[in-house]
């Protein structure tokens, strides 16, 4: 592996898109009458606004992984 490999994958540097179903921030509403808020990004604790799974910002946040 060259050294550039080496930092990008020490960085955690990749070319995919962290999606917001991955984010700690995001809170998806299950609700089946949809009726509910939708699903949100929580991340300014003031604001909670409108997202798709699918989508992505450079505030993104990795969700905690259970532990075994």
């Amino acid at each position: 592996m060259d050294l550039i490999e080496h930092i990008k994958q020490l960085n955690g540097y990749t070319t995919k898109n962290k999606h917001c179903r991955d984010c700690k921030h995001f809170e998806p509403d299950d609700s089946t009458d949809n009726f509910g808020p939708g699903d949100a990004c929580a991340r300014n604790p003031d604001v909670k606004f409108r997202v798709s799974r699918e989508a992505n910002c450079n505030k993104w946040s990795a969700s905690a992984k259970p532990t075994n």
